[in-house]
């Protein structure tokens, strides 16, 4: 009983410790010779092979920086576009590709439906993880009541005492144990279902775009703390559109 104080008050130090803690905000402000403010966000502008596109910062979600896009076809065709289709490259202090093992870094922006199909997945591995976890709560039960009706039937006093608190110990342990299974799937289901309704709300996805037509919405890339600059691109017919921000953290 007393090991399981301790490990309740370690646990509970934790999050108090956690939840005191600073944070740090992520800040992304385009770098350009013109831009102007709309809804609060710092708008920038290029357009180039009759594609126009117009991106601001959005914010973070989860592990993801947010750009808020909006995509303009002035062709005379219908453009296929898509998320993935924008990329970005974490540059230093003095504008420097970031490398890795002597490999530049290079991210595309996520798909949603993509997204939305691994959190069916996570779903799926909810519900599995549960029904195991079930599985060895009622060995562990069925474990215990042996023990527990052994220990009747040994002669030997101290070592059907010891038999008999073994059980006890298991029963316990299952009775605990099926308590967190549930409380964990619980919230992991919350956390997916949450996730879940972010992509399929999601307007910006693998789509045609009809000739002098737009679209907006927001392209989700996986953030890079240590980058000092993203410079974000967009492939056209014969060039690119380029964007560059500069990123800072503010704590709070």
């Amino acid at each position: 009983m007393k090991r399981l104080l301790y490990i309740f008050l370690v646990a509970s130090s934790s999050f108090l410790l956690s939840c005191s803690s600073t944070t740090n905000t992520m800040h992304l402000r385009p770098i350009a010779d013109e831009s102007a403010y709309f809804d609060g966000k710092e708008v920038v502008k290029a357009e180039k092979d009759s594609i126009k596109i117009v991106a601001s910062y959005d914010g973070r979600y989860d592990k993801y920086m947010v750009f808020d896009i909006e995509i303009f076809n002035n062709t005379d065709k219908p453009l296929t576009i898509s998320p993935k289709n924008f990329s970005f490259m974490p540059l230093d202090m003095d504008k420097n590709p970031i490398y890795r093992s002597d490999s530049t870094f290079i991210y595309q922006a996520v798909e949603p439906q993509e997204q939305l199909q691994k959190t069916e997945y996570a779903i799926q591995k909810q519900h599995t993880q549960l029904k195991t976890a079930k599985v060895v709560n009622t060995a562990l039960f069925i474990g215990g009541i042996v023990a527990i009706l052994s220990a009747t039937t040994d002669k030997r006093s101290e070592s059907a005492w010891r038999t008999a608190n073994i059980g006890e110990t298991m029963i316990q342990a299952a009775s605990i144990k099926r308590v967190i299974d549930h409380e964990n799937y619980y919230t992991n289901l919350d956390k997916i279902h949450r996730e879940q309704g972010v992509w399929m709300n999601e307007r910006f996805k693998t789509t045609t775009l009809s000739p002098h037509s737009s679209l907006r919405g927001g392209v989700f890339m996986h953030a890079i703390p240590k980058a000092s600059f993203i410079q974000l691109s967009y492939p056209t017919m014969n060039d690119s559109i380029t964007f560059l921000f500069q990123q800072s953290f503010e704590k709070r």
